[in-house]
């Protein structure tokens, strides 16, 4: 079975990679619906075919606060094409070395960075981190707290791993390239042999089928007669 071809190889995949490190990375909301990044990193010109409100997560991984980018998801840019949302649905699936799908009970997929989701969970205002477990003994009106952004010697760490395994396929693929014709040659060169054995193989029979006595007497007698 023929191995799967590197999907950092498919057209424009480098820079969506590029581009969706950037945004998961420093985004206030660490985790969002397929259709939310595709708004976010796409801008304006993502626009055509209404998509339903975010809808702000609860749950213990995600804090209840309500940010100012949840108030812009009124606006204008509140639009994508779902051929704009499924392609981006894909990069996140094909490069699990960066993202994560989640999904809550009864809510949609959700995709994040995983350096992001890992950072522990800080107030946004003091900054002070918070025990996962001390985090849900907290009234709703003191849970201020999120996954922080990244830095931006992180983000450019993790840019700088995705161009590195974007060269590796490349060259990956032209390695093998570089075999293709050396193997056609070798193959070549032992299917005319093949051929060669067969053409000659009933004479070799022949000598055979008669014993050592016959091939001795053959052979004397080309002998004689100055064939060999």
């Amino acid at each position: 079975m023929a191995s799967k071809q590197s999907p950092y190889l498919e057209p424009r995949r480098l820079s969506d990679v590029l581009a969706a490190i950037q945004a998961m990375g420093s985004n206030e909301n660490f985790r969002q619906t397929c259709e939310r990044w595709t708004r976010i990193i796409e801008g304006p010109q993502a626009r055509e075919g209404p998509i339903e409100d975010p809808i702000n997560d609860q749950s213990v991984d995600q804090t209840d606060d309500q940010t100012d980018d949840q108030t812009d998801d009124k606006t204008g840019d509140q639009t994508v094409t779902k051929e704009q949302t499924n392609r981006w649905k894909i990069v996140f699936d094909e490069h699990p070395e960066f993202f994560r799908r989640s999904r809550m009970s009864g809510e949609k997929e959700r995709y994040s960075l995983i350096w992001r989701r890992a950072r522990p969970l800080a107030h946004m205002e003091t900054g002070k981190r918070v025990l996962l477990r001390a985090y849900k003994r907290l009234p709703p009106s003191e849970k201020n707290h999120w996954r922080p952004p990244l830095t931006d010697s992180a983000v450019k760490t993790l840019m700088a791993i995705a161009i590195e395994m974007h060269a590796r396929a490349v060259a990956e693929k032209h390695a093998w390239r570089f075999w293709v014709s050396p193997v056609l040659s070798f193959a070549g060169a032992l299917a005319g042999a093949a051929g060669a054995i067969a053409v000659h193989q009933p004479l070799g029979q022949l000598l055979l089928s008669h014993g050592p006595g016959f091939f001795n007497a053959t052979q004397a007698g080309l002998c004689v007669n100055g064939l060999i």
